[in-house]
């Protein structure tokens, strides 16, 4: 894939069943950086590794990335999982059985990517 077209959604796994969502051009590069340099969320709970990667237009990255942070809050719960507008947030959006299944619908028409001998 292009990188300057298209941008991956990452989902890490890490201890403690906790997750992280994020973007980047780059997967390789963008997990070493969480290993190296831990933001706040990473620092606390160690990578164990990528749970997930989509691929997904650039102009539509910010908007997956919340879709896929707002469900992982909803099925695994605040206390669990943080990134991209939601990096900080204490108060997520609270879902509704319908936005639950819209933005399921709207994730499962993304194709997961392989990313250097990992599929998701």
């Amino acid at each position: 894939m292009n990188r300057y077209i298209h941008r991956y959604i990452y989902i890490l796994k890490l201890e403690d069943n906790r997750y992280y969502v994020g973007i980047t051009k780059c997967v390789s590069s963008r997990l070493q950086d969480h290993i190296r340099n831990p933001n706040t969320w990473t620092n606390k709970y160690a990578v164990l590794g990528l749970s997930r990667v989509y691929t997904v237009p650039k102009h539509k990255a910010k908007s997956y990335e919340y879709l896929i942070t707002s469900l992982l809050i909803h099925y695994k719960g605040v206390d669990k999982v943080r990134g991209g507008e939601l990096e900080h947030s204490y108060r997520p959006p609270t879902l509704t059985n319908k936005q639950v299944k819209i933005y399921t619908q709207l994730i499962n028409r993304i194709t997961p990517s392989t990313i250097q001998g990992y599929t998701s």
